[in-house]
């Protein structure tokens, strides 16, 4: 994905691997910062070996969360979530992922701690947490990018929350694609 607006930093709320990482996607100019989170341990192990020679780029082992304390996390590959939160894999496993995933206790942030104020797009794929990153965070991106509702029948569990800080921020739906659990608001 190329764009001729500079982005001083993008910011990927669960990352996944090195694969599905956007900085796989996106070639950053020498001046974008790149910060991401990954709350699995594998998946952030893969990201880091992967990014060693790319600059700017700062990976985070932790989750997003409301509150910086520790967390279980349900450790089910790309979909990993936080032990309590509907996800869009309990919502497929019609809530029985927490009792067929391995639990490990990890530790939560709040985005703010990490926000300068220069965050230009925001991909947020947190499982159900997303809201947790609005509610914190310092910036006003110019586009973020976040999964709400999926053809699956999953509806974010904040999805009224994070319609209304959007609306209350002076954001737009403008493009939505519940086939790829995509929506993507602009300023």
């Amino acid at each position: 994905m190329k764009s001729d607006f500079k982005y001083r930093t993008i910011c990927e709320v669960g990352c996944g691997d090195y694969i599905s990482c956007f900085l796989n996607k996106y070639e950053l100019n020498c001046s974008t910062k790149f910060i991401g989170f990954e709350p699995n341990p594998l998946l952030y192990n893969d990201l880091v070996k992967n990014i060693k020679s790319v600059k700017n780029v700062i990976i985070y082992n932790c989750a997003i969360y409301n509150k910086n304390e520790p967390v279980k996390l349900i450790l089910a590959g790309k979909s990993s979530f936080l032990y309590g939160i509907y996800s869009p894999l309990q919502a497929q496993l019609r809530n029985q992922a927490e009792k067929i995933y391995n639990k490990i206790t990890i530790y939560a942030k709040t985005i703010d701690q990490f926000d300068d104020g220069t965050i230009d797009l925001l991909l947020l794929d947190a499982e159900g947490c997303d809201y947790f990153v609005l509610e914190y965070i310092k910036s006003r991106p110019k586009c973020i990018q976040i999964s709400t509702i999926d053809e699956s029948g999953y509806i974010n569990p904040f999805h009224k929350e994070i319609d209304f800080w959007m609306s209350m921020n002076g954001y737009e739906l403008t493009y939505n694609n519940t086939r790829l659990r995509k929506c993507r608001f602009s300023l």
